[in-house]
């Protein structure tokens, strides 16, 4: 039975690059589970960096309730990729000073303000400079985007339509003082960050007996049958990178769907908005990576079955709960019917009734 595993520490060696002094980076960071660490935080504070990121004392930002700089770092620096708007994008902002952390020695005088900021894009693997254009304009593979700060937001990035999988990005800040020019600086530090865009999925469900089994049970065996048992299968699209697809651990949820006395079954919203006419029989959290479903439904009848797949790396959710008519990011719920395409042709399940005995009673005696 097939399984997705965690990303965890050390499983994927994704390690920030980084010279010297960052900006707001006290150590390397590498995308793993528990918590969640991808891409630089300031954990020292740097308070021009928090007020560019929208950030108040607190947090009295909507966006931000209750989250800290370093946790909204982090859940926005992996991305869902919205196929009904293709890419996802992103602003990165770079500290306003600059930062002598890692730096030995470090210099005993005051932080000075950056003067100018080189952004280079560094491919999906972070070797060399690339050709980032696609994502901004002014991203060229040569010198990248040199940016002199004279007015509010010239150390930001913004980089929209980035595609599944890795994105390196590096900032270099330079002091010029008056009267020098710029190719005559010192030496500049650099960061780099990276953001991970979540391929998607392609939900194969089915029977996990491979068509071969009954599709009924009895509901006197609901609790312990093993008639049924359902699988899903998952498929990354138009994903070619690292991590492999047994590097991510993925959320099942199995609802089943009853048909009326007349053997008529709701219909359910192709969009995954609304549940309405679906109940959920099974969840896996992020402890059980169990892709197979068997169903206990004790209730005679007839059914249909479907899966949603979610990441467990980022929840849906992160920024506050859903409702149950009002569920958030649908393009990053993945859904599969059992044995088919579609409702209309997913295959049907049996739950037969167990005969209770007969009474006899007599007529028509005759002596």
């Amino acid at each position: 039975m097939k399984t997705m595993k965690m990303i965890k520490t050390g499983l994927v060696a994704l390690f920030l690059s980084t010279t010297g002094s960052t900006f707001g980076q006290t150590n390397n960071g590498t995308i793993d589970k528990g918590p969640l660490k991808v891409g630089p935080t300031s954990p020292h504070g740097a308070t021009e960096r928090e007020t560019l990121l929208g950030l108040s004392g607190n947090a009295s930002n909507a966006n931000f309730t209750n989250q800290t700089k370093k946790q909204y770092e982090e859940a926005n620096a992996v991305l869902f990729y919205n196929p009904n708007n293709p890419g996802s994008g992103l602003t990165l902002v770079a500290s306003r000073q600059e930062d002598f952390t890692g730096i030995t020695p470090a210099p005993t005088r005051a932080a000075q303000d950056f003067t100018h900021y080189r952004w280079t894009y560094m491919g999906q693997d972070n070797s060399v400079i690339k050709d980032g254009t696609t994502y901004n304009a002014e991203l060229n593979a040569t010198e990248g985007w040199l940016k002199e700060y004279l007015a509010t937001n010239d150390n930001k990035l913004s980089v929209t339509g980035l595609t599944q999988g890795y994105h390196y990005f590096k900032v270099q800040g330079y002091i010029v003082p008056a009267g020098t020019t710029l190719n005559e600086t010192c030496m500049q530090y650099s960061e780099t960050f990276v953001v991970f865009v979540l391929p998607q999925l392609t939900v194969d469900a089915k029977r996990a007996d491979g068509g071969k089994g009954v599709l009924q049970y009895c509901e006197t065996e609901a609790s312990d049958q093993d008639n049924v048992e359902l699988q899903a299968d998952i498929k990354y699209d138009g994903y070619t990178g690292s991590p492999t697809l047994e590097s991510f651990e993925l959320k099942y949820t199995w609802y089943s769907v009853k048909a009326d006395a007349r053997g008529n079954y709701s219909t359910i919203d192709a969009t995954k908005v609304d549940l309405a006419g679906a109940e959920q029989r099974a969840s896996n959290d992020v402890t059980s990576i169990s892709n197979s479903f068997s169903p206990s439904i004790a209730e005679v009848g007839k059914y249909k079955f479907f899966v949603e797949v979610e990441y467990t790396v980022k929840e849906r959710t992160y920024d506050g709960a859903e409702t149950s008519n009002a569920r958030k990011r649908t393009y990053a719920l993945y859904r599969g019917w059992v044995g088919g395409t579609d409702q209309n042709s997913a295959t049907e399940v049996f739950v037969t009734p167990a005969p209770g005995k007969p009474h006899i009673t007599i007529e028509a005696v005759q002596d």
